[in-house]
């Protein structure tokens, strides 16, 4: 990456595209060296991106209800932290799902999710619906906003992301399918959940265990 492409990314952020493989692509809808300044595509100053040539996602059934974090003491649920925080710099968009990316760590969710900004009104987003415009609504929601704490419940597959200007987002897996979620930090840890209870973590530094808001880790974890 060219020294100029790095401070304008830094600048204004930059998103991904991938094909339904999973490849990175450039703006001709290319394969691309993935975080290069070919897969890496700029925002403009006012927060808008071009679209790589062809690139189109598949339809996807209507968003389901999303459930409430809140409470879950009583449900005897756990609440694990994922320890990603700050500015959102970085979202890749993929055929079904998005990431996000901060310099404390990068959050991967696929299916639909929803958006509330601070006066309440929610935005439903299903990632591979690109001809709604919600998508683009919620990425101008979230480049560049700042994420005060992301949790997961372990046993629901359940994801909250609380914003410092006092927006939310929720998301909750949408099948039993594996590999619908995933957490790093930048100390090298990974979140994984398969919805049963049971959350997957490694990396980081040796012998410590994660920080749960609610509960603790479980000898299935």
């Amino acid at each position: 990456m060219t020294d100029r492409a790095e401070q304008l990314q830094n600048l204004y952020g930059y998103v991904e595209f991938t094909d339904r493989a999973g490849r990175p692509i450039d703006l001709r809808g290319n394969p691309a060296v993935p975080d290069s300044y070919q897969s890496r595509i700029i925002r403009n100053p006012d927060g808008s991106y071009p679209i790589p040539q062809g690139w189109q996602g598949n339809e996807r059934p209507a968003a389901p209800e999303f459930g409430e974090l809140d409470g879950h003491e009583g449900d005897d649920k756990r609440l694990l932290d994922l320890a990603v925080s700050g500015s959102v710099y970085g979202v890749a968009a993929h055929v079904d799902s998005i990431t996000l990316q901060t310099r404390s760590g990068d959050i991967y969710f696929a299916g639909p999710f929803t958006v509330t900004d601070p006066a309440g009104a929610e935005l439903e987003v299903d990632p591979a619906d690109r001809r709604s415009g919600t998508l683009w609504m919620a990425f101008d929601r979230l480049i560049a906003n700042t994420i005060e704490t992301a949790a997961l419940c372990p046993e629901t597959s359940e994801l909250v992301m609380a914003f410092t200007d006092g927006s939310r987002l929720d998301w909750k897996k949408s099948s039993d399918a594996q590999g619908q979620f995933r957490a790093r930090t930048s100390a090298g840890r990974q979140f994984w959940s398969v919805g049963d209870g049971t959350v997957f973590w490694f990396g980081g530094e040796p012998g410590a265990r994660p920080h749960f808001f609610i509960g603790g880790p479980k000898k299935t974890d």
